[in-house]
């Protein structure tokens, strides 16, 4: 079997390849039969190229999956120990959908094509196998949570090697589109090379197996001194990056960077217009807590991507921390740290950070809310945190009915989110009500589509050369009731709730950014670090 995927890989590479190769000729060709003389030269050339991309990316996917499938049985992992336990099968799903979200929004630094497109469609199919995959009392299809638990040297040959291959796509997309200093480029690149030096020890699968030549206590000491090496190269590598690019020529800097100004000197970011950059002018439509987080790093830095820049770091120790809190073993603390590294080693997290977008500052805030709330067990500072999320974009409100049906989010601290939320954003919201309206709410009824987005309106668009109606968002409404109805009492299947109405949400819409996707693929990192613990050992909160 191994075998005949090996060369009917081969034969789809080498098939897409020559159709690539001579694509101008094969549509030509294509032209001149009976069938096609009605289509447009331009729309064959299109059928013609994709498809040569799509066959040479099933060629990458059946090779990939033998490597896959070897590398597993070297360490000892055979396809029955693998899905041994059913929620194994769980933790391996999760872990393929990320890694084929991942790479279609970073082959194309989320830009619209038909492969990428093909690639977000199997990972949400696969996220939503998982999250339907039960019973409403509770259970699973993997089984109920108090059952036969994974192995867990079984997960950590799954996460080391993808920390490795995370890190060398790191090295490989740390470019930014504004650098201007290229000193900082440089560093930006030595330090890249230094992390994936760090990284590689992970590729064993196992960082804390014995050691006889060095002492428990030094192994333990080392270890530590290796991960916070690794934070600190994450955070070195943003800080060069902000150095390299000190003006991007991109409408969210400016309409952050002066907002954030304008605050301080008594005006109204809602009622300022920003710019320019290539957009030309623009307003604000962020909600007033993303105004309140940039502050600080505009005033002592004089940039407030170094928020951005800090939240990275403080979301990827809020997830180790949440998991080695859960599971206080060695290869739990393995396990943590490979989620962490998973979330720094993005491949777009320094592209994102060039371009001054906000996502990930609010994921930090969401890691905090799940660890204060489910960890920590701190109901009154939990409902803080969900308050303040709630008033840094618009969307983020669509996560608070899962919250209330997982019945964590009682009446009395809903509405002590409710009462965090308006004292932060009524002072900016009264102080001129009209333009507040106009830029955070009606703004977004007036977007116009994006064809290179990498969602439904995009795919519709580039197969019929026609635009989608925008009450086509709507389905948003039983796809939600859906997810509702079917959310199980785990926090596992909670975090599933609340990435896949925000996934959906932006598959409807009418622009879905890189941002957006790179938001998600955060929040299923969220949502496998539940699913590990949920799988190794009972999860403490029902």
């Amino acid at each position: 079997m191994r075998t005949i995927a090996w060369i009917a890989g081969s034969v789809f590479i080498l098939a897409g390849g020559v159709a690539l190769l001579f694509r101008a000729e094969i549509a030509e060709e294509l032209g001149n039969l009976t069938w096609a003389q009605e289509v447009r030269p331009e729309k064959l050339y299109f059928i013609v190229v994709w498809t040569a991309r799509c066959v040479a990316l099933i060629g990458f996917f059946l090779i990939w999956s033998q490597y896959f499938k070897g590398l597993l049985s070297t360490a000892g992992v055979t396809h029955s120990t693998l899905f041994a336990h059913s929620t194994s099968r769980r933790t391996t799903l999760l872990v393929i959908s990320y890694v084929l979200l991942v790479g279609a929004y970073t082959s194309q630094y989320g830009f619209y094509n038909l492969p990428a497109f093909v690639l977000v469609l199997l990972a949400m199919g696969i996220l939503v196998s998982v999250q339907f995959g039960g019973e409403a009392d509770g259970s699973t299809a993997y089984g109920p949570t108090s059952g036969p638990h994974t192995d867990e040297s079984t997960i950590c040959i799954l996460l080391g090697p993808l920390v490795l291959l995370a890190s060398f796509a790191f090295l490989i997309y740390s470019g930014g589109v504004y650098q201007t200093r290229l000193v900082f480029v440089y560093l930006i690149h030595m330090t890249n090379i230094l992390s994936f030096c760090l990284v590689l020890p992970y590729m064993k699968g196992d960082w804390n197996k014995k050691d006889p030549l060095m002492p428990k206590g030094l192994l333990q000491v080392w270890d530590r001194a290796h991960f916070v090496a690794l934070l600190a190269c994450a955070l070195g590598v943003r800080i060069f990056m902000i150095l390299s690019s000190p003006d991007p020529q991109i409408d969210v800097f400016f309409v952050m960077q002066q907002s954030a100004h304008g605050i301080l000197e008594g005006k109204n970011p809602y009622s300022m217009t920003f710019g320019p950059s290539w957009y030309g002018k623009s307003t604000i439509s962020y909600l007033p807590a993303m105004i309140y987080l940039a502050v600080p790093a505009r005033v002592l830095l004089g940039d407030v991507r170094y928020t951005y820049a800090v939240s990275d770091v403080l979301a990827a120790v809020i997830l180790y921390a949440m998991v080695k809190r859960l599971k206080a073993t060695d290869k739990g603390r393995y396990i943590g740290r490979c989620l962490a590294l998973l979330y720094l080693f993005n491949p777009m997290a320094l592209f994102i950070l060039e371009q001054s977008w906000t996502d990930t500052a609010v994921i930090a805030l969401v890691y905090a809310l799940w660890f204060v709330w489910f960890c920590m067990r701190r109901s009154i500072m939990a409902s803080i945190l969900l308050g303040i999320i709630t008033i840094t974009k618009q969307y983020f409100v669509l996560i608070v009915p899962y919250l209330l049906r997982h019945k964590r989010l009682t009446p009395a601290q809903l509405g002590t989110a409710i009462l965090t939320g308006a004292v932060l954003a009524l002072p900016l919201a009264l102080w001129n009500l009209h333009d507040f309206i106009e830029d955070a709410v009606l703004y977004l009824f007036r977007l116009e589509p994006k064809p290179e987005s990498l969602n439904l309106f995009s795919f519709v668009y580039h197969l019929t050369g026609s635009r989608l109606p925008g009450a086509i968002a709507l389905l948003l409404v039983p796809v939600g009731v859906l997810l509702y109805v079917r959310q199980r009492t785990s926090v596992s299947s909670l975090t599933g709730s609340c990435c896949l109405v925000l996934w959906c949400f932006f598959f409807l819409i009418k622009q879905a950014s890189l941002n957006y996707l790179y938001g998600i693929s955060s929040f299923m990192l969220l949502w496998l670090a539940c699913a590990i613990v949920e799988d190794t050992r009972p999860f403490p909160v029902h």
